[in-house]
């Protein structure tokens, strides 16, 4: 019995290992990359709606500010949802599917980083987005998966990955905030 704890929190500190450092890089290429992901999701938005975004250096600062906490927010969550799930897992006896949750878990966080910067134009809250990003968790986790893939490729996909799912994070909130309220809900929550 003592055997078995002792393999499982032993597994556990080797996938977490793994996880810091395959995670890591990632969002550090999205904190680098956090001018494209946010120039691109704003002049998106504005063909989209019409709208002149207003563009600053100022905006670009606060940007690169908030991708910092986002991605740290994101980051830590990522962590302790992937050992949570792998423990519980572990412990359910069904280990053979912890690298696919870790993977989906992975995947939503990336994609709800990108999904950020849009809720960012509303004038979300980092917890308000987060939020508002799980009732679309199919969307983070395919923006996500298109992020993940992506970043395999070498040097082109660091650039390819924020660019395309900035445009397709943009694209698909936009529709789907023109056919659900949950928008007006934050604004209404804003105000008061």
């Amino acid at each position: 019995s003592f055997n078995s704890v002792g393999n499982l929190i032993g597994n556990t500190i080797d996938e977490g290992y793994d996880l810091f450092k395959m995670s890591g890089f990632k969002y550090a290429i999205l904190i680098l990359m956090e001018v494209v992901i946010f120039h691109f999701a704003r002049k998106t938005l504005e063909i989209l709606t019409g709208e002149k975004a207003e563009a600053s250096l100022n905006s670009f600062i606060q940007a690169q500010v908030r991708m910092f906490k986002v991605v740290l927010f994101a980051y830590v969550m990522e962590t302790v949802s992937t050992v949570l799930v792998g423990v519980g897992l572990s412990i359910v006896g069904i280990e053979i599917i912890k690298p696919f949750t870790s993977l989906i878990i992975q995947c939503f966080f990336l994609g709800f980083v990108i999904i950020d910067n849009y809720n960012e134009i509303y004038h979300m809250t980092i917890k308000q987005s987060f939020k508002y990003t799980r009732q679309y968790t199919g969307v983070s986790i395919g923006i996500g998966i298109v992020v993940y893939v992506l970043m395999l490729l070498p040097v082109l996909g660091a650039f390819l990955a924020p660019l395309l799912a900035a445009v397709t994070a943009t694209i698909t909130m936009h529709e789907l905030d023109k056919k659900d309220d949950s928008l007006d809900e934050v604004f209404v929550e804003n105000a008061f």
